[in-house]
């Protein structure tokens, strides 16, 4: 019965949304991760519009400034990148290695 419970209140959840926010819900699972979420960090300066992230700062656990953090995400798009068979470069990974590149 847990999946018929847990469908159910998704489903309620999903209700209410579009109901009081306007918000439609195309899978219901989304709304458990959004529910399971802690951070959510996201821009509106051209990430979507000119579909180019853009790397600002990399955080510790702690949530400071942290270079070494920054180092290891570029170090592991780097081999991404390498490793990868993509017919288009990841522009995430890309971000990361410029973000190196400025530092």
């Amino acid at each position: 019965m847990l999946p018929v419970v847990v469908t159910t209140c998704l489903a309620r959840g999903a209700a209410l949304l579009a109901r009081t926010h306007g918000v439609i819900v195309k899978r219901l699972p989304a709304l458990h991760d959004l529910g399971a979420m802690d951070v959510l960090c996201l821009d509106k300066t051209g990430t979507l519009t000119e579909d180019r992230p853009v790397v600002h700062r990399a955080l510790d656990a702690d949530g400071q400034d942290d270079a070494e953090v920054l180092r290891w995400a570029a170090v592991n798009a780097w081999w991404t990148l390498q490793l990868a068979d993509l017919p288009v470069p990841d522009m995430l990974d890309e971000a990361l290695l410029d973000a190196v590149d400025e530092a």
